[in-house]
């Protein structure tokens, strides 16, 4: 906890842009405030998808209630923030679960990571699709070429991730550890499965509309097909990038420079919308896991003590 709050504040010291924040809530704030709102009231949804995937897909090791299940998910961010790629983040949501049920549990969670990279690579499939047609000095067999890999890659994909469960059934082992991994794999159904993708691409989609949102806040006037169909590569390049959670507010602002801010000369405003919405997003319910981390800590505790 110590840790997780001290590179918190070692960011927000050391972050360069505060007079550029500062300038774009004097001159735009009244203006654009409607477009932060209305990102900050999506914020609730996207994690209500989450907890409610997580809750779904918990359900053949453990039944959850909702709140439980949102608390979990929290406290995940919590412990992930200063693992690589937030790798922690499996272990922390099993934090909530019975103690028969805690390897089971960090498979299920790696199983709604695998959803959301699903997610994530759909929609990067579906970016391709589009983006050939604003890549200037290309021609048509070029285009035709990129989105022939993409309708490519989206069948790959699919396939891949939906016989995940039959290929990892077919696998045999004399490692009781494996086993358990098998078995926990082996408990998703492909209806259930179905539905977890769902969630996924509904939660993927509700971010990519957030970032347009924090673009049009930090005043940045790109066209909205146009930003919907770089956002999802940008995040895939964010996401495959080895860091820790504390370190993606450069990463974040490096790629979106790269990506977005070749249709735009306005870099700082995209710098800042990126590093916007990793504080939304990410920061903030980072901060209420930590908070409901110590709750529950505490309240085991004291059922610890009175149960001697």
């Amino acid at each position: 906890m110590i840790a997780a709050y001290g590179y918190l504040i070692y960011t927000f010291i050391n972050f360069e842009h505060y007079d550029e924040f500062s300038s774009y809530f004097k001159n735009y704030g009244l203006e654009n405030v409607k477009y932060l709102l209305f990102c900050l009231l999506l914020m609730p949804l996207n994690w209500f998808l989450e907890a409610t995937k997580w809750k779904e897909v918990l359900k053949s090791v453990q039944k959850v209630s909702f709140w439980t299940s949102i608390k979990s998910v929290l406290i995940g961010l919590t412990s992930g923030f200063f693992t690589p790629n937030r790798v922690g983040e499996p272990v922390g949501r099993t934090f909530i679960l019975n103690d028969g049920n805690k390897t089971k549990g960090v498979i299920c969670s790696l199983i709604c990571t695998l959803s959301q990279t699903f997610a994530t690579l759909f929609f990067v499939m579906l970016s391709l699709l589009g983006v050939a047609q604003y890549i200037p000095h290309i021609d048509g067999d070029e285009i035709s070429l990129i989105r022939n890999v993409a309708v490519i890659g989206l069948a790959l994909v699919s396939v891949l991730y939906f016989t995940l469960p039959f290929w990892i059934r077919k696998i045999k082992s004399n490692s009781q550890k494996l086993k358990n991994i098998i078995e926990a794999i082996s408990l998703i159904s492909y209806r259930r499965l179905l539905i977890v993708s769902l969630y996924s691409i509904l939660r993927f989609g509700v971010y990519t509309f957030q970032y347009y949102l924090m673009l049009r806040f930090f005043s940045i006037d790109m066209d909205m097909l146009l930003a919907l169909i770089i956002i999802p590569i940008n995040y895939f390049l964010v996401s495959i990038t080895p860091s820790v959670a504390f370190a993606e507010i450069g990463i974040r602002g490096t790629y979106a420079i790269l990506l977005l801010g070749t249709f735009t000369a306005n870099t700082v405003g995209v710098a800042l919308s990126a590093v916007g919405l990793w504080f939304l997003n990410y920061v903030i319910p980072m901060l209420i896991g930590s908070l409901l981390l110590i709750k529950t800590n505490r309240n085991e505790k004291n059922t610890d003590t009175l149960g001697r």
